[in-house]
């Protein structure tokens, strides 16, 4: 019973770690963006939750079970959704906190499932984490590091969609029905104001997020570790 409680107590602790983290960011976050729209809000609460998630991995240890891995990103999902309620300016849309909360739970489902993978193939851990963070934050600010390519390239429209759709911050910003490409920032130092593109489908991304994850988990489920 001793072991249990051990495990209990981890993730209690982990939890309650990134529950804290991301409240204290966020809400430092957010004295700057108090004239911003409430999706750029609740971007950042995602970006910090799931950095924080990241952090906090090593504590968890969490079994090799698929059910588990589903439940810890639930939970994830969850800690976000408590987090957003309990600012003012995101109480008042309800919706966009649920999405939020459905981006954490997907993002970071394959994320693990992609920590298990590698782990179970490569048995890194517990530097797989820290990498995937790093991972993570490039894929994500992608189309800002491209950009000066693709105003000196003059690329094709599909692969500007690649750049952008390859970006988790697009999946959330569409996610949220938020345009961030023609927001202030990024019209005045980026080159996409001048180019025609289609955000995501998020309904494909989710599928393909979700179906990558479980064929991750369950695969490395049934291999044994090299």
């Amino acid at each position: 019973m001793l072991p249990l409680n051990n495990q209990l107590l981890r993730y209690m602790t982990s939890y309650l770690l990134i529950i804290i983290s991301s409240s204290i960011l966020w809400f430092l976050a957010d004295d700057y963006l108090k004239q911003s729209p409430v999706q750029v809000s609740l971007i950042v609460l995602i970006a910090v939750t799931l950095i924080s998630s990241f952090l906090f991995y090593s504590i968890k240890k969490a079994p090799e079970t698929v059910f588990f891995s589903i439940i810890n990103c639930a939970v994830l999902a969850a800690l976000t959704l408590i987090v957003a309620c309990l600012n003012e300016k995101s109480k008042q849309h309800i919706g966009l906190c649920l999405k939020s909360s459905y981006v954490v739970f997907f993002i970071s489902l394959f994320l693990h499932s992609l920590i298990k993978g590698i782990n179970t193939f490569f048995d890194t851990y517990p530097q797989t984490p820290l990498l995937l963070l790093f991972f993570t934050l490039f894929m994500s600010t992608i189309p800002l590091w491209l950009s000066p390519w693709v105003e000196s390239s003059l690329s094709s429209q599909s692969s500007l969609q690649l750049i952008l759709w390859s970006s988790p911050l697009t999946y959330a910003s569409s996610m949220l029905d938020y345009d961030y490409l023609h927001s202030q920032w990024f019209y005045q130092h980026t080159p996409y104001g001048m180019y025609r593109f289609d955000y995501p489908n998020t309904f494909y991304i989710t599928f393909g997020l979700t179906a990558m994850a479980l064929s991750l988990l369950f695969y490395s489920k049934k291999t044994p570790p090299s």
